[in-house]
């Protein structure tokens, strides 16, 4: 583990005292997952914490996760093989091989070290070689991301075709955005994988 995400989640746990409050399990790609539930709370401040178990075939992946009441598993397909996604804070996102149970990928926001706020997935889809993210900046609006695991580089949706408090699905080779424009009227954007190339050429970055 990156030292300073460890720092991060002993920050974020310093001073509390978690009570255990729910278990959770579901399964994904065959693998067996728990997410057994903390909470500090008190008149003045609530935490969250959990913790994240793994399982398929006598392996065994775990790890902490902070910040979030509802922890999402997504199936998704990066360069021809499958991963689980899921986010351990409420920023960033890691890839997890279904058949070994290692992380495939670990990526999370540098400038929320520095105490900067970033995207918060809240859902995740494959579309060719890309992946679709769905989510916010702390609550409003909703928007969409694109994310190119070869280059590792991300682009804003929103920012190209001013689309947001939609939703994304895949007919056929096109990425449909519905949504809301920018006086709120109702709009709706078509997108082939070749238009996402280049919109990562031009506008990808490598941090949300």
């Amino acid at each position: 583990m990156d030292r300073r995400f460890s720092d991060y989640l002993t920050q974020y746990k310093a001073n509390c005292s978690f009570t255990e409050t729910e278990r959770e399990q579901t399964e994904v790609c065959g693998v067996r997952i728990t997410v057994t539930l903390y909470e500090y709370d008190t008149e003045t401040e609530h935490r969250d914490r959990a913790e994240i178990l793994m399982e398929k075939d006598g392996l065994r992946y775990g790890c902490e996760g902070i910040e979030r009441t509802h922890w999402d598993f997504f199936p998704v397909t990066v360069d021809g093989r499958s991963y689980i996604l899921f986010s351990k804070t409420l920023y960033g996102f890691t890839l997890i091989d279904p058949d070994t149970l290692t992380e495939a990928y670990d990526y999370f926001p540098e400038k929320v070290y520095d105490g900067e706020e970033s995207f918060i997935i809240t859902d995740a889809k494959t579309f060719g070689r890309y992946l679709i993210f769905e989510g916010c900046y702390w609550g409003c609006p909703y928007e969409f991301s694109v994310y190119d695991h070869q280059s590792k580089k991300l682009a804003d949706l929103l920012d190209r075709y001013k689309t947001f408090n939609g939703e994304s699905r895949i007919e056929g080779d096109r990425l449909i955005l519905s949504g809301l424009g920018l006086n709120r009227e109702p709009t709706k954007v078509c997108l082939t994988e070749q238009e996402i190339d280049g919109l990562i050429s031009e506008y990808g970055v490598t941090d949300f």
